[in-house]
């Protein structure tokens, strides 16, 4: 497990790996998980599936202080050894929205749909950057630490469009090419909280030959076949005036005489965590509507 703790900010990911009591999985791929993810081992019952999950929350919850709870439920009692990713991320703006401020706006969700929300407001100097090419307006808002977030609006009817571009190469293309300007900006308070079943995704990727009787996965046991059941995903993300939790401080920004750049974010966005110093991804996203629970 992985934590970082700077200030505010808290940063906790780790792996681990529920392995049935009675299936025997091969050393060197217990070794290898151990070495390379640093994946946490241990014995679950999942013939009994409630308790197994419970079980499994359980460890979830007590490396995350708590945060995280009840993510596993409806496992099947056939499963052998479930593989966990687990990632809780809390973090403050460095330079907090001013809460009173905030007023309610329109979003428009479509040509047809129009939701009232939460707009926070603050004029301050921002990286920023519009991709002529693409069609989009890129801001990075700092937490305080090493992590900030990227708000990509496309223009009006391009989302799609933005969405194809997305790679490793365009995220770094934006990254690079931001500049420190004066920038008004408009952002809706919202939350995401979405559960997804990505079976179907992988297998549209190409992953196929793993959920299906063809699988070999002789590297993890020499056992009878084993192939995927299930891989499930759930993120969740909360984000106010302060940054991803609660605190109360506002600041005062000096800024130059000229007008600076407008960006109100009043239509669907794209949101990523990145963390600077290892470059990664933490949290990637889509807000079609900050109004929807």
């Amino acid at each position: 497990m992985f934590r970082h703790h700077k200030g505010n900010q808290e940063l906790i990911l780790g792996n681990a790996a529920a392995v049935h009591q009675t299936f025997n999985p091969l050393k060197t791929y217990m070794e290898d998980i151990k070495d390379y993810y640093t994946a946490h081992v241990f014995d679950v019952d999942f013939t009994k599936p409630v308790d197994a999950a419970a079980e499994i929350n359980k460890y979830i919850a007590r490396n995350t202080g708590d945060m995280i709870k009840d993510q596993v439920k409806d496992l099947d009692p056939d499963t052998v050894m479930m593989l966990i990713n687990y990632i809780f991320f809390k973090g403050e703006w460095e330079k907090p929205f001013n809460g009173n401020l905030t007023r309610k706006m329109d979003f428009h969700v479509d040509e047809s749909t129009n939701v009232p929300v939460d707009m926070m407001m603050r004029t301050g100097r921002f990286d920023y950057y519009f991709d002529l090419d693409n069609h989009s307006s890129v801001i990075m808002l700092p937490y305080k630490g090493n992590t900030s977030m990227m708000i990509i609006l496309p223009s009006e009817g391009k989302m799609e469009h933005v969405e194809g571009s997305i790679s490793k190469e365009q995220i770094l293309h934006w990254h690079n090419s931001l500049f420190r300007m004066s920038v008004e900006l408009m952002l809706p308070k919202f939350s995401i909280s979405a559960d997804a079943s990505l079976g179907e995704v992988l297998q549209e990727m190409g992953v196929t030959s793993a959920f299906s009787d063809a699988a070999d996965f002789s590297g993890i046991s020499q056992e009878p076949k084993l192939k995927v059941s299930k891989v499930s995903h759930r993120a969740v993300l909360d984000v106010d005036e302060t940054g991803t939790k609660a605190a109360a401080s506002t600041t005062i920004e000096i800024m130059p005489m000229s007008m600076p750049e407008t960006m109100v974010v009043n239509r669907p966005f794209l949101v990523l965590i990145l963390e600077h110093s290892t470059r990664s991804i933490l949290f990637m996203g889509k807000v079609n509507n900050p109004a929807s629970e």
